[in-house]
């Protein structure tokens, strides 16, 4: 929604690395920091300086872009890897104990410490055979900044990492991963179905009556997921993605318009906090 608001004013340019955006600055436009996710207002003679020292953090479109903006006036909105306030993604979690600087800017969440970059937010899951609080030294050298997990603090080697014990790293997760995406089912009017049987046929006849009604509808069943016409393959026929990949998945909805979302929702994805953190509009309930 931000960048669809601000593309108005100019040109957007996104890569892995940084995002900024271009156009004439009319005073008119306001960005709460906490809010902001990392982004900083740069005037014209500090970005050109900052990409003359950081070129590695800007795309070539930028660098070349350079050449032209020497000669106008400009705004530039940056921010380095999607970054957000630690503190603004634990405003999502009701309860829990920090340890450590909660001023951090993270780049990313992830479950996985095999996917742990700088920057990164690495949460700790005790699985039914594997415990990833043993993996915590692992992302910690691989650059996480901050770990949530189950255990005490003084059970775990953070060295001065921060550290936030939850009781559920599972339902922290996902309110994580909704806070991460800007909370994207609120924006959304989503449909869930549960039961015993009944589930898949159920959310694709929703979807399709919705979608044969004039109304922009994303689907996510054991099938697959579908954004409007658009069919996503989610992989080994999982009812509900997990948390991440899920309101990942959501949160493509909002940027392709979609008004309603039918989430197939299993016992499983409840149990396992996989929609913790999706807001229900409707939820029907086949049989039990």
């Amino acid at each position: 929604g931000t960048f669809n608001y601000f593309s108005q004013y100019g040109a957007l340019c996104e890569n892995e690395h940084c995002t900024i955006l271009i156009g004439e600055y009319d005073g008119k436009l306001d960005l709460n920091p906490e809010v902001g996710y990392g982004y900083k207002w740069m005037n014209k003679t500090d970005f050109l300086e900052d990409i003359k020292k950081h070129p590695k953090n800007y795309s070539a479109w930028a660098i070349e872009s350079t050449k032209i903006l020497e000669k106008v006036g400009f705004f530039a909105l940056k921010g380095y890897n999607w970054s957000v306030k630690l503190s603004h993604l634990l405003s999502s979690l009701s309860n829990f104990e920090a340890h450590g600087d909660l001023d951090l800017e993270i780049t990313k969440i992830t479950d996985d410490s095999r996917n742990i970059e700088p920057g990164n937010l690495f949460v700790a899951i005790k699985g039914l055979t594997r415990d990833s609080h043993a993996f915590i030294p692992q992302a910690i050298n691989a650059g996480a900044i901050a770990i949530v997990g189950e255990k005490d603090a003084n059970e775990l080697e953070l060295g001065e990492v921060a550290y936030i014990k939850v009781s559920s790293s599972r339902f922290a997760l996902g309110m994580l991963a909704s806070q991460w995406f800007d909370n994207p089912s609120q924006k959304l009017k989503v449909i869930g179905v549960t039961g015993t049987e009944g589930k898949t046929t159920t959310s694709s006849l929703i979807y399709h009556i919705l979608q044969n009604a004039g109304k922009k509808t994303g689907l996510i069943s054991t099938i697959g997921a579908r954004i409007g016409d658009k069919f996503i393959d989610t992989g080994l026929h999982t009812t509900n993605p997990e948390a991440l990949s899920l309101q990942e998945l959501l949160n493509e909805m909002i940027k392709n318009g979609c008004e309603y979302a039918g989430l197939e929702t299993t016992s499983m994805g409840l149990h396992q906090g996989r929609v913790a953190g999706v807001m229900y509009h409707v939820a029907v309930l086949t049989n039990i």
